[in-house]
């Protein structure tokens, strides 16, 4: 066919192969392309716009309707001789990590089969046989996207890149190293699709441009964009508000908002836990401080069980704490002495705190016969802490005093996204989280299993899902096993792959964000599988 084609003629070309495609998987068993995916491809090719912004909340087909909308227009592009010889023209897709977009590949691969069209695979790479023209992988680094020519390029989940050096957004820097590979094909075309995250990254700023002559926007959520789920299917798989209306309502999240709900802050407040439930064993928590203008907090911990039902609520109770202590001259021996006997009157073997000052405190508690428990903070854990404390209030499962200060801290601690599209936490500017960071604590001591009798995140006595399958396993054969089976963990221990040893985070297929340390992450459980897929590993101690 001659070079000179136009734009409409391309436009009519495209979407016709596209359908004839999606006719021939769907006789093959694929699912069939959802009519909002079709309306708005259609509409984007007779624009003539070059690049299409779309919003779309997670399990709505964007990627999988990104490949087979690429076959098309690759399968159209061959036939046209636009690229000289010698040169090879590639659809490319970009990914926040090359195992991510090499899911993009294979899925290639497999519609390629699955229409009978033959192929080559090379390194990263797929070329249509006896064409030049191919479609390639890149990680979201501004190295590894240059140097080629273009036709198409696919950038999923924008919003969610992550630099693991520095742990910001490189989404700006990358799309402007990747455009002028498209500047010589007039008929190329730009598709930046994610889930939303904040209003300050790249997918956002391009997002809030709005349609003109050059760009198309469009946004759904996921039950729209793909109705084979529902909205109470979402609904079911996430509960929180706020991460609903983010992650499927596909409604992006303002740069700082209450972490949590006043309403359910109030609820837990006034909850009086009847007499006769269970106490079981208490711990102290421990916010301390250098003296000088933060408060040194303290709170006594335990879980509450229903005699003889199946309710349980965490106690926090004995708040207290020391404003700017140096200047009323408490010094931090006063302080040791006073948790100590708080911690004695309670029955309370283990103080637990953050790691300021972990050596000097735990020699000093243990001169008065406490255990000093230290915990390291992370932005990973923080956030994994802050979704369990609102599960507790959500559940109703916190029974919180009746404490101004800690009432104000909580509602004055803020969710921030920054612009690299991270969650962060911290009390608002100028204010003080001391008593706040109590009931964030001991959060993370349930999380880490600390908390006698927790409800939550049931585990078996070991590490792991791995050894859960293996008490499942003896259970349902009717062995003897060493191990309680109860419910699968909530977070489950993993090793990364080599290749990602010395990087500090790692994103998930999902979008959930894991911090890591010495080697492993915490994961949740919905994303083993994908994990376990990359090289990830089950870590058994």
């Amino acid at each position: 066919m001659s070079a000179a084609i136009t734009a409409v003629a391309f436009a009519v070309l495209v979407l016709a192969r596209m359908v004839a495609l999606g006719r021939a998987l769907v006789a093959s068993g694929w699912p069939e392309v959802s009519p909002w995916w079709s309306e708005l491809l259609s509409a984007f090719m007779r624009s003539g716009a070059r690049q299409l912004v779309v919003r779309c909340g997670r399990r709505g087909g964007k990627s999988s309707t990104a490949c087979i909308f690429a076959v098309a227009f690759a399968l159209v592009y061959s036939t046209l001789g636009l690229v000289p010889p010698g040169d090879v023209g590639w659809v490319v897709f970009v990914s926040v990590s090359r195992e991510e977009a090499d899911q993009r590949l294979k899925t290639i691969a497999k519609i390629l089969t699955a229409i009978g069209v033959p192929f080559a695979v090379e390194g990263q790479t797929i070329l249509l046989t006896g064409t030049n023209i191919g479609f390639r992988v890149q990680a979201c680094t501004v190295s590894s996207v240059s140097g080629w020519t273009t036709i198409l390029i696919i950038a999923d989940e924008v919003a969610k890149w992550l630099n693991r050096e520095d742990g910001s957004n490189p989404a700006s820097e990358v799309l402007s190293a990747l455009r002028p590979t498209a500047a010589t094909q007039p008929l190329a075309r730009i598709l930046l699709l994610s889930s939303p995250v904040g209003m300050a990254d790249a997918h956002a700023v391009a997002f809030e441009g709005g349609t003109g002559p050059h760009q198309m926007v469009a946004a759904a959520a996921s039950w729209i964009a793909n109705p084979s789920i529902s909205e109470e299917d979402t609904r079911r798989l996430e509960p929180d508000p706020r991460v609903h209306a983010r992650e499927y309502g596909a409604v992006p999240q303002a740069g700082a908002l209450s972490a949590f709900d006043v309403m359910q802050i109030d609820r837990a407040m006034r909850t009086v836990i009847p007499a006769d439930w269970t106490v079981c064993e208490r711990i102290v928590l421990v916010d301390p401080t250098a003296g000088s203008s933060d408060t040194y907090a303290f709170a006594v911990a335990g879980w509450r069980k229903q005699r003889g039902g199946d309710q349980a609520l965490l106690e926090i109770r004995d708040v207290g704490g020391v404003a700017e202590a140096d200047k009323h001259g408490v010094t931090s021996d006063k302080m040791v002495r006073d948790v100590s006997a708080l911690a004695r009157r309670h029955d309370a073997d283990a103080i637990h705190s953050d790691q300021f000052e972990k050596f000097s405190l735990a020699s000093a508690f243990a001169n008065r016969g406490a255990t000093f428990v230290p915990h390291t903070w992370s932005a990973a854990n923080k956030e994994r802490c802050v979704e369990h404390v609102r599960g507790w209030l959500r559940d109703g499962m916190l029974a919180l005093p009746k404490h101004d200060r800690l009432r104000h801290e909580l509602l004055a601690f803020e969710e921030r996204i920054a612009p690299s599209g991270a969650l962060t936490f911290r009390g608002r500017q100028g204010g003080h989280d001391d008593y706040c960071m109590l009931v964030m604590l001991a959060a993370l001591v349930d999380i880490e299993g600390g908390l006698p009798g927790s409800p939550s995140g049931k585990r078996v006595a070991g590490q792991g899902l791995l050894e859960w399958y293996m008490a499942s396993a003896a259970a349902l054969e009717g062995g003897p096993s060493p191990l309680v089976v109860e419910d699968p963990p909530e977070l489950v221990e993993m090793t990364v792959p080599p290749k990602m040893v010395g990087s500090s985070t790692y994103m998930a297929r999902s979008g959930n964000r894991y911090g890591i340390e010495h080697g492993r992450i915490r994961a949740k459980a919905s994303d083993i599988q994908d994990l376990r897929f990359l090289g990830f590993q089950f870590h058994v101690c």
